[in-house]
């Protein structure tokens, strides 16, 4: 077996409304049920993933609304005419909670907003295979989000400060390749 190594996006987004956004999110999430997760390589004192999909979720409106133009943009840098999300949820991480190595199955891109980070050294871990190392993306901090592809191995590790860590975290797809603008990139 031969494996190529082909270079494939992973992008990092600030949102510039996260100040305006960051306490309204919060709440909202502070209005959920309680719910945590805890076996399997996880430990994750608040999250919503095991609520029922149709269980209201208020905070997700505002951010889908704030991130839409972000999208749009990133779509069409992409090549592709579209997006769509396919899951989301939150995860509070506090002392001690982590979640293990994992991929995400059935989508293009895994992305990670941080709503809360106030230690920069507890950012999402990211493993290339190729290279058998972690991927260093310093850019990440709080207000940013970060989209890699979903197939990439990658971990909250353990929680070792005393302060908390809020994820929104959701799964993207571009869709629709807009054969027009890749024509014209190998045409040039």
């Amino acid at each position: 077996m031969k494996i190529y190594s082909i270079d494939s996006p992973c992008i990092v987004l600030d949102l510039k409304e996260h100040s305006v956004i960051k306490s309204k999110l919060l709440n909202l999430i502070d209005e959920l049920p309680l719910t945590s997760f805890n076996g399997g390589g996880q430990r994750i004192s608040k999250t919503d993933w095991n609520l029922p999909k149709e269980h209201k979720r208020d905070y997700l409106d505002l951010f889908y609304n704030t991130i839409y133009p972000y999208m749009n943009n990133l779509s069409s840098q992409m090549f592709c005419k579209g997006w769509n999300i396919t899951n989301a949820w939150f995860q509070q991480y506090y002392n001690l909670d982590h979640h293990s190595w994992h991929n995400h199955i059935n989508v293009n891109y895994t992305c990670v907003y941080y709503l809360e980070l106030p230690n920069l050294s507890e950012k999402t871990e990211i493993f290339n295979i190729n290279t058998k190392k972690f991927i260093e993306i310093e850019e990440v901090k709080e207000g940013s989000i970060i989209i890699f592809p979903a197939c990439i191995p990658h971990r909250s590790k353990p929680i070792k400060s005393n302060y908390r860590k809020t994820v929104i975290a959701f799964n993207l797809n571009f869709v629709n390749i807009d054969d027009s603008k890749i024509n014209d990139c190998s045409n040039g």
